[in-house]
């Protein structure tokens, strides 16, 4: 009964994407025709009545994903007990909450945006081409924040997964390489240092633990700063290290940025984006590799976040 149960939110989920993949493509060529090159006045009246319906009809299916995603916590919160309803109902609101908070942020801005075109208030055809890439860009929020909370979930699921032998230095040197441009336009330099060190876990996961510390570091860095990734061997384990020249954290926010959309400063993480999740994200994948990590933040200097991971030629158990 419970895999028929997590088939169904499962099952349900993914038909939500695929639809709402479709109306976030009919959006954006809507978007696309709307100039009066293209189109007469009755033609664009017409596709912005269509336009409208589908900005509907996404925010509709993006809280039919919250509220599927909080059953599928439900589920795997339930421990049978009765002592622990109260706290499953607690995470459950909270989750639901947050995830819908996220989603209501870029589908205002999506439905503002198009109302001013609807109203005939935006007539130049630069406005729209702005508008457009604000709508678009909101658009790209909506999906990261979608795949990070299916992440989440996967890993949130207590599957064995087969780890194999995996270069730390050469992942991490990999997913450097990725983010430079994103380094760049930000005005900040990402260097690598790194010797060989292998470790067990899969590429994937630890192409997303550096990938979401050396985001994050960039993020919240400030003008001209730096981000150094290292890798290294110690006491027979594998380091990995991302030190940033960043805001820093204070020292009451240090045991809670690894908790599910927590933002220590939310004024500057609107400006900055992210979806809250890349954090959440580390710390579970660091509980299936048995990584350890230590976090050494100063505000206003920097933060330090180090991670020891068991070594491929230390690891006896495999």
């Amino acid at each position: 009964m419970k895999m028929q149960k997590r088939f169904y939110y499962e099952l349900m989920g993914i038909a939500a994407l695929a639809i709402l993949g479709t109306l976030l493509l009919v959006v954006a060529v809507c978007f696309s025709y709307m100039n009066p090159e293209y189109l007469s006045g009755q033609q664009q009246e017409k596709m912005i009545l269509v336009l409208m319906i589908g900005i509907a009809a996404i925010m509709a299916f993006c809280f039919l994903l919250a509220g599927i995603w909080s059953h599928q916590l439900g589920e795997k919160l339930h421990l049978g007990k009765e002592e622990d309803n109260e706290l499953n109902a607690k995470l459950r609101q909270e989750f639901t909450a947050n995830v819908s908070h996220e989603l209501k942020t870029p589908l205002t801005a999506i439905s503002g945006y198009a109302e001013l075109i609807e109203n005939g208030m935006i007539s130049s055809d630069d406005e729209i081409r702005r508008m457009a890439g604000e709508i678009h860009n909101n658009s790209g929020r909506l999906i990261t924040l979608i795949n990070d909370v299916i992440r989440l979930s996967e890993l949130d699921e207590e599957q064995e997964e087969i780890l194999e032998k995996v270069p730390l230095s050469v992942v991490a040197q990999s997913s450097v390489k990725m983010l430079q441009i994103n380094a760049e336009k930000h005005h900040v330099t990402l260097t690598f240092e790194g010797e060989d060190a292998f470790i067990w876990g899969t590429r994937q996961m630890v192409d997303e633990v550096v990938y979401n510390l050396c985001d994050n570091a960039i993020r919240y860095n400030k003008e001209n700063g730096s981000v150094t990734v290292r890798v290294y061997r110690e006491n027979g384990r594998a380091v990995l290290q991302v030190q940033d020249t960043g805001i820093g954290i204070p020292q009451e926010c240090q045991e809670r940025i690894f908790e599910r959309f927590y933002r220590v400063d939310k004024g500057r993480s609107k400006l900055t984006g992210g979806t809250g999740l890349g954090l959440a994200i580390v710390k579970h994948i660091l509980m299936r590799l048995k990584g350890e990590l230590k976090l050494v933040s100063t505000p206003g200097q920097g933060t330090i976040i180090t991670i020891a991971f068991p070594s491929c030629e230390e690891d006896t158990d495999r």
